[in-house]
């Protein structure tokens, strides 16, 4: 938890400061267009674009799940777009109540460093890694990236406490750095949270069963880019499937899928 916190410390900052010069020099930022939803070679990525038809076929053979069938059906056909369209939503179709920063764009477990005191052993510093897919768009990106690839499943329960951490660094940041505008609020980030569900969605249904293969059956990263076989019957490991029961009858609360069917 400390070293997640720190995480989400440094996160903020990097937020608060391009989210500053976003506002006041927006031309700083004019060449990173990048995150792998606007990369082209990604669309020949089966990894990436295929999840979704893995995930329809899983809800068909699994009983406990076929009454969400429906919903995935219908965002089957446009989940990559609406995807694609939240990645570019800063350059194509800003909101009047955006919160817009230049995002990590990769922030999991893998790219980040720790760094203790040779004596004590406290956690002194963390630094964000490999920012070669970064992109200037919705803050609340990176934060959903983070719920399902930074955190494991007892962090995950603490999502609000950890976003409210986040938030109270992000606005302290501004202030220090002399930000002048107003301020965005905990409900504006929590409102595009929101809008932005279909990444969340694509995060669960491709990523998150590549991390609960990883766990479960201890298999190698390279399996998931290579095998079709492997991408396919990652889909019903048992943590996955226990998972699913869990969180998607919660989508469902959070109105995730109104308007689908």
């Amino acid at each position: 938890e400390e070293e997640v916190k720190a995480t989400y410390a440094k996160l903020a900052k990097w937020h608060a400061v391009s989210y500053k010069i976003g506002l006041e020099e927006p031309h700083y930022f004019d060449k990173i267009k990048g995150g792998i939803f606007t990369l082209s070679f990604s669309m020949d990525m089966p990894f990436l674009t295929d999840g979704i038809k893995y995930f329809v076929d899983m809800l068909k053979a699994t009983p406990s799940l076929q009454e969400y069938l429906p919903y995935f059906e219908a965002i089957k056909p446009n989940l990559w777009e609406k995807c694609r369209a939240s990645f570019a939503e800063y350059r194509e179709a800003p909101q009047e109540n955006g919160c817009y920063v230049l995002c990590h764009g990769d922030f999991h477990t893998k790219n980040a460093m720790f760094k203790y005191q040779n004596v004590s052993r406290e956690l002194e510093d963390v630094m964000l890694l490999d920012f070669q897919v970064s992109y200037f768009g919705p803050l609340a990106n990176d934060l959903i990236y983070s719920l399902y690839l930074l955190l494991d499943e007892n962090l995950r329960l603490e999502f609000n406490t950890m976003l409210y951490y986040y938030y109270t660094v992000f606005k302290s940041t501004l202030i220090k750095i002399g930000f002048t505008g107003s301020l965005p609020t905990l409900e504006q980030i929590r409102q595009q949270y929101y809008r932005q569900r279909y990444f969340e969605l694509f995060i669960v249904v491709t990523f998150l069963p590549i991390r609960f293969a990883f766990t479960d059956q201890g298999d190698r990263c390279e399996n998931a880019l290579t095998s079709d076989d492997f991408r396919r019957n990652m889909y019903y490991t048992k943590g996955y499937l226990k998972y699913l029961e869990e969180i998607l009858p919660r989508y469902l609360h959070l109105g995730y899928f109104e308007d689908l069917v």
